[in-house]
């Protein structure tokens, strides 16, 4: 028998937000500014300085090197992105370079793509870009998830979380094969071989948690009735569209920003 969903999911699930595609989108500022300015400016109006994730296509034209968000604290520490501060697992540096332990921020090549170490307070043109999906790597159970997920960057984490404009984020919606394709790309940074999706099964039907967008094709052993795993999850090497797991069991998730 199927477990019936708590009073506080119902709440949770009520908004109705509309959904967007994964992936980031970048933006060229043909302005000089140091990197720690460049950093600024991208924090206050986009995301931050672009991050560059290994399998990322970068389609980019620009006319100068730009800054990205790729830095280091110190001489001897590792290269990083300064939106997470995660150590960066990809580079794509020009032949030869880093080349000097004092440069500690990275430019990007306009024509060839490849990085280049340089000194942070030199000036360069740079390179936004806004991020809607976010892994978070704490085990938590699909409920705790998605309230994990509402209360980043709530207007006020007081309110209750089930309020449509108090909330930004909400469990990811990964509706397309390009949205799995990307959301692959960000879980595999996570220690779970799966991660929780903002796929549910209530009331008879399976939807995506941010706008309420019922899913139809679902394989059969997901019809109603035939399984007692009524939250959806990404596994990291599959290649099935929907994956469902026990909604009590703790992984990794993925939040996506409303639009």
């Amino acid at each position: 028998m199927m477990r019936k969903p708590s009073v506080l999911l119902l709440l949770l699930l009520l908004a109705a937000v509309c959904g967007s595609a994964l992936r980031p989108s970048f933006k060229y500022y043909n302005e000089l500014k140091t990197w720690r300015e460049a950093q600024a400016f991208c924090r206050e109006h986009h995301s931050d300085l672009a991050t560059i994730r290994a399998g990322e296509e970068v389609e980019a034209s620009f006319h100068h090197d730009v800054w990205i968000g790729l830095y280091k604290e110190t001489s001897d520490s590792a290269w990083k992105w300064s939106e997470t501060d995660e150590i960066a697992n990809f580079t794509n540096w020009a032949v030869g370079e880093p080349s000097r332990k004092d440069e500690k921020c990275v430019v990007m090549f306009k024509h060839t793509q490849k990085w280049n170490d340089v000194r942070c307070d030199d000036k360069f043109r740079f390179w936004c870009y806004d991020e809607t999906l976010v892994l978070v790597k704490e085990r938590k159970t699909w409920d705790q998830a998605l309230r994990h997920c509402r209360l980043l960057e709530a207007e006020n984490p007081k309110e209750p979380v089930d309020l449509a404009y108090n909330y930004r984020y909400d469990l990811a919606s990964v509706r397309t094969e390009d949205d799995r394709a990307y959301a692959r790309l960000r879980a595999a940074e996570a220690s779970t071989d799966q991660v929780w999706t903002g796929l549910r099964f209530l009331a008879g039907q399976w939807f995506w948690t941010g706008d309420r967008e019922v899913v139809r094709d679902v394989d059969e052993d997901m019809q109603c009735g035939r399984t007692q795993s009524l939250c959806g999850v990404l596994g990291k090497s599959s290649t099935k569209r929907y994956e469902t797991e026990d909604c009590s069991k703790k992984l990794h998730f993925l939040c996506d920003r409303k639009p």
